[in-house]
């Protein structure tokens, strides 16, 4: 194998095996919004913050230790009778330390039970930010495929209206029809032409919009499949879905929780009139110090109670209790808006998703009964029963009902996902299974064909004798199991062919085949015309290989260079008719 055989099969292995290269599914979508989504991140650092409080409100009901240290130096000047005596001074150090342990504080019992309240709060609003990102890139995602098939039912009905447009010019032109058909072909191939371009632009538009979330541009997704299952929510009851919705969906128990805090936040702000009762120890250690005679140090310990009522703070504890009421109202408000917004949505996407299965078969039945109209009005334009205007009304329907019936599709599986979201049951494993429901169409045909171009070049013949260039190699007969009906591949970058078997093994040398007393069948080429064959070998030494499978098909060896003319329906008589004189004439009579 040559250097470069080796360079051309590592090329094709690393494009093969390049992310790039491959589609990107949703659950690949869904792994890269968890590490990319801003709004998932943000509600994951508010769910860590939240949980600080229970320890924070804790902490007013645990012993608290407080050290104090301190060194008093203290100079002395008298004046006696005129007399000024000699200063004195004395100096102390101390040390004090307290412990303190709240006995009776309601306001911080009841901080301690709002904060709970409030972390379950938060646990239960992170919970619902992560469904919420499954149903965000699910919707993005399958926004996608949508603007993707717009793109595509646009440009079929742009070839079809290009095709009417130069129907009517040409009927227009042996006289069949009106300037006016051709004016309302034109029309409708501008128009098409003009919505090609938004719908391209819609694509690029929606691919930002999943760049937003999972911080990746994909160039390629995996589409959804033509026959994916139509389920039906399970189970098939919309009270038994309500029923599910009030107990597990978690902005409904978010917002439990948050009205429970609130009432807790009442208590704690009518207990700040209530007296703090606190259990207190102390150790003091002083050494007092007078001039230069040191005293022994003085060691202390207490124990007591102390007793904090305050009777008076200016109205402030009226005002904040007032304040907490109000908000527990407003709480107790958003709560029932919470509730009924979830009841709601839950019957709305369980009606969603189980008339969505009939809008998709029906609008199944309606493009195919469209492609039917579609046909015979283009028959009947054709023998004059129909005009032009009524081919492109009837193939302006066929689309629209097509982008309808996508629009159906992708709506009945985000229902599906949107009801699961909405009764608090979303998780990964929903998201697998509709990932199965996608299909990969680059996995398979891209492997099989750089498996068909990594072959070849690792047995890509070489050409030593610029004699042979040119030529074709000889096709051996049935021998040894191998089938009259070869595969040819067109000349490689040297200039020769290789021959391939049925079982898509090269053949040998025409030397080596020579060797072996195999009757070939030669296949001679003429240097004066440039056949299929040569057109291909040029096309082949410019682009180094050509699938066999994209390659049309060969007419048979013995009539690939002869041309054959077609027979007169009257064919001429070689023999010339004899002409009578007037005797012969009557002789013959």
């Amino acid at each position: 194998m040559t250097v470069k055989s080796k360079l051309w099969a590592l090329c094709c292995a690393a494009w093969l095996v390049c992310p790039a290269a491959m589609a990107t599914d949703l659950l690949q979508s869904y792994h890269d919004s968890l590490k990319n989504d801003p709004t998932f991140r943000a509600a994951h650092s508010t769910y860590l913050s939240a949980l600080e409080q229970v320890p924070q409100a804790r902490a007013n009901l645990l012993p608290g230790l407080l050290g104090t240290a301190r060194l008093v130096r203290t100079n002395t000047f008298q004046r006696l009778a005129g007399f000024t005596l000699p200063p004195t001074y004395a100096s102390s150090h101390e040390y004090i330390v307290s412990l303190t342990q709240p006995v009776f504080d309601m306001a911080a019992v009841a901080g301690l039970k709002q904060a709970k309240a409030s972390v379950k709060a938060a646990a239960a609003t992170y919970f619902a930010e992560a469904q919420a990102l499954m149903l965000r890139v699910s919707t993005a995602y399958f926004n996608v495929l949508e603007a993707k098939d717009n793109v595509r039912f646009t440009i079929a009905e742009k070839k079809a209206n290009k095709q009417q447009l130069e129907q009517a010019q040409q009927r227009f032109k042996v006289g069949l029809d009106a300037i006016t058909s051709v004016y309302d072909a034109q029309a409708a191939y501008d128009g098409t032409v003009a919505a090609e371009i938004g719908t391209k632009n819609d694509v690029k538009n929606a691919r930002e919009s999943l760049r937003e979330i999972t911080g990746h541009y994909y160039d390629k997704i995996d589409p959804l499949k033509v026959n994916f299952p139509l389920r039906k929510p399970d189970p098939n009851e919309v009270e038994e879905w309500v029923q599910t919705t009030t107990k597990h969906n978690f902005t409904l128990i978010a917002s439990r929780y948050a009205a429970l805090a609130s009432r807790h936040q009442i208590k704690a702000s009518a207990a700040e009139r209530l007296p703090v009762v606190d259990v207190v120890g102390e150790y003091q250690n002083r050494n007092p110090v007078s001039g230069v005679f040191t005293t022994n140090d003085i060691q202390s310990v207490g124990l007591g109670m102390t007793l904090s009522f305050p009777v008076y703070q200016g109205g402030k504890v009226f005002a904040d209790t007032r304040q907490s009421q109000q908000d527990y109202e407003t709480a107790l408000a958003n709560l029932d808006g919470v509730y009924k917004n979830s009841v709601v949505n839950t019957r709305q996407f369980f009606n969603n998703a189980v008339s969505g299965i009939s809008q998709v078969k029906a609008d199944k039945q309606a493009v195919k009964s469209a492609r039917s109209s579609v046909e015979s009005n283009q028959a009947g334009y054709r023998v004059g029963t129909r005009t032009i205007v009524d081919v492109l009304l009837v193939q302006r329907d066929l689309y629209d009902r097509q982008r309808i019936q996508a629009q159906d599709t992708y709506a009945y599986i985000n229902s599906l996902l949107a009801l699961k979201d909405s009764s608090g049951l979303l998780n990964v494993s929903d998201l697998e299974e509709v990932n199965t429901w996608l299909e990969s169409p680059t996995a398979h045909t891209t492997s099989e064909r750089f498996k068909h171009e990594l072959y070849h070049s690792q047995h890509r013949p070489t050409n030593k004798s610029p004699k042979t260039r040119g030529k074709h190699y000889a096709v051996p007969t049935a021998r040894n199991n191998i089938s009259r009906k070869q595969k040819v591949l067109p000349p490689s970058t040297h200039g020769k062919q290789a021959v391939l078997d049925k079982f898509g093994k090269p053949i040998a040398h025409p030397a080596k085949q020579a060797k072996r007393n195999v009757t070939p069948k030669v296949i001679v080429k003429h240097k004066t015309k440039r056949s299929f064959a040569y057109r291909v070998g040029r096309y082949s030494a410019a682009h180094d290989t050509v699938p066999t499978h994209l390659l049309p098909l060969k007419p048979k060896p013995h009539t690939i260079h002869k041309t054959h003319k077609p027979k007169p329906l009257l064919a001429k008589s070689k023999h010339k008719p004899q002409r009578l004189n007037a005797k012969q004439h009557q002789k013959k009579s």
